[in-house]
């Protein structure tokens, strides 16, 4: 058994329990991979996230108290069927300090940071995450002090006795004192509300399947992108949202954070009530993108048979 227990926090991430076990034994998480763990993790840190191996379980259950129950829950493939095969393409994967790395920072709410033990929940690396509930507070993946993205490992270290905080920036500043100056607006709130629930419960009130929603979630906000550039659609959705300015020139699955936080609350909104808003702004031709696949019918019947 390794000689310090440190139990897995509520929806913390793998690798920020092995982080933190790792600072407790007072050496680096790389070192406790790649003396303890399997060594190719290193070479695959961008995925740690989703889902663990037999090794590992094998390796974890035998040297902590951990139950392999317990252990995969700490992995984003735990929410299963919930989000079926939506939770790779609705990651953020984790940003090593790898001038290599052109993945995106780790997400994170400071307010959650400043409470008791800092430790990095699974739910916010989910793109559909914008905000956390629990503080009324904006998500962020930066550093507000260096503006590059937040990253609790750093593969150029080589000292293997190590005690630093998981929240402490490259530069110098802990993130977690920090206070975000704005707060989230009552429809991003009720927006990520909807979202948790969707995803906790499997269903909501359009359908029977999360994962259909949040596809079809995606979607609509492509499309609001998409169709503002036209004068006539953008009169429309002026009507429902008024003096909306969208300048997002890239594709979906490279949204920034803050562009999500832009989009994704208005395509929740026009969703709301469907089929109403959804019907007097879209076009009755449109055409489907290779990375939505097929929308669920409750959907495209609404928008094709009018």
């Amino acid at each position: 058994m390794w000689p310090l227990h440190v139990p897995p926090l509520p929806d913390e991430l793998f690798s920020s329990w092995i982080y933190r076990l790792a600072n407790n034994h007072r050496i680096s998480p790389e070192t406790l991979i790649n003396e303890s763990l399997n060594k190719k993790l290193l070479i695959k840190i961008n995925s740690l996230d989703i889902e663990p191996d037999s090794i590992h379980i094998d390796l974890i259950t035998q040297n902590t108290p951990l139950s392999s129950e317990q252990f995969e829950k700490l992995f984003l493939n735990h929410y299963n069927s919930n989000i079926l095969e939506e939770i790779i393409n609705s990651l953020h994967f984790l940003k090593v300090n790898d001038p290599k790395n052109k993945k995106n920072g780790i997400v994170f709410c400071p307010n959650c940071l400043s409470k008791g033990i800092a430790y990095f929940k699974r739910k916010w690396l989910l793109t559909s995450s914008i905000v956390c509930c629990e503080c009324n507070s904006y998500l962020m993946d930066y550093c507000p002090n260096c503006f590059k993205h937040f990253s609790y490992w750093d593969t150029t270290k080589k000292s293997e006795l190590v005690n630093n905080s998981i929240t402490s920036c490259r530069c110098g500043l802990d993130i977690s004192k920090f206070s975000f100056p704005l707060s989230p607006t009552q429809l991003e709130i009720d927006y990520q509300k909807y979202i948790d629930f969707t995803i906790e419960n499997g269903f909501n009130n359009h359908t029977q399947y999360s994962f259909t929603y949040l596809n079809t979630l995606m979607f609509t906000a492509s499309m609001i992108k998409k169709i503002i550039k036209s004068p006539k659609y953008k009169k429309k959705l002026n009507k429902i949202y008024p003096d909306l300015i969208i300048d997002i020139e890239v594709p979906t699955n490279k949204w920034t954070l803050s562009e999500r936080q832009y989009l994704l609350p208005i395509a929740y909104y026009l969703l709301d009530n469907f089929p109403n808003r959804i019907k007097e702004v879209f076009p009755k031709k449109y055409n489907l993108k290779k990375e939505f696949g097929q929308l669920p019918y409750w959907f495209e019947k609404e928008l094709i048979f009018r």
